[in-house]
């Protein structure tokens, strides 16, 4: 098949925002002992090759944002930080707002590239806070790929018969009824991927590969490398996932999104 982004390394363009070049350089030699490379800034964020990644920084944080309109439709915000236990990758926000390029693998293959190069510079979690807005299915969408979060105590009580003894996001959502109970009735949250090797997070994302292995047969290039889906390579599935950026993020993003949706 054909691939859906442009196998070229001249399509990745970056840019830095006024001013905040140096500024980038110095959090990024902080961060990894080095500056980030141009393929890495691309994998963080799992922008397609065609895409235009704009990179700044927000007080003590990398922020990067993509936007691509050529091929696919797809827009995201992120912001690399250092915490107490490690690096963290904030998902600000992360749409596809092309309608016919929904529904066939984009989202997580995306999500797949994050996740390796996220381990492969040392990071320790993702995070991505949600909200049941209209049209966002975030709430439901991340935890499919392994995020999790611990269920406040006031919406254990709304809990089903059958959910009893859930604690958490992932608790919901390991069984079929589960999911489909968390997708009508799931609030909004702030989750988190832990990114060790034998973290619950990666194990329902690994099992969450198998299943779709099988059922996508898209060939894509994300981040220079081209992926033929097929159930010999590595599996992709479905999303369509959103999540509020805070007011001090989602630069151009932000401001491009209404004329999309």
């Amino acid at each position: 098949m054909s691939p859906l982004f442009e196998d070229s390394s001249e399509t990745k363009q970056v840019s830095f925002f006024f001013g905040e070049k140096n500024a980038f350089r110095l959090l990024s030699a902080e961060f990894f002992g080095r500056i980030l490379r141009r393929s890495e800034l691309f994998g963080l964020c799992g922008a397609p090759r065609s895409s235009t990644l704009h990179v700044g920084t927000v007080d003590a944080e990398i922020y990067i944002e993509f936007l691509e309109t050529e091929r696919i439709g797809m827009m995201g915000a992120y912001r690399l930080r250092s915490e107490s236990d490690g690096l963290c990758l904030i998902i600000d926000s992360a749409l596809i707002f092309q309608a016919d390029c929904r529904g066939c693998g984009i989202g997580f293959a995306a999500f797949q590239r994050q996740v390796h190069r996220a381990r492969h510079l040392g990071f320790r979690k993702i995070r991505a806070d949600t909200e049941r807005k209209q049209n966002e299915n975030g709430h439901y969408t991340w935890p499919r790929f392994g995020f999790d979060a611990p269920l406040p105590s006031p919406f254990l009580h709304r809990l089903p018969v059958f959910l009893h003894g859930a604690a958490s996001v992932l608790d919901v959502m390991e069984f079929p009824a589960g999911r489909i109970w968390w997708k009508e009735h799931g609030i909004g949250l702030s989750l988190q991927f832990d990114l060790r090797r034998f973290s619950r997070s990666m194990t329902v994302f690994l099992a969450y590969s198998r299943r779709r292995r099988t059922r996508s047969r898209v060939s894509i290039v994300i981040d220079g490398a081209e992926r033929d889906n097929s159930p010999e390579q590595p599996p992709v599935s479905v999303t369509e996932a959103t999540t509020g950026p805070p007011n001090r993020t989602g630069r151009l993003v932000a401001a491009a999104a209404p004329r999309f949706r």
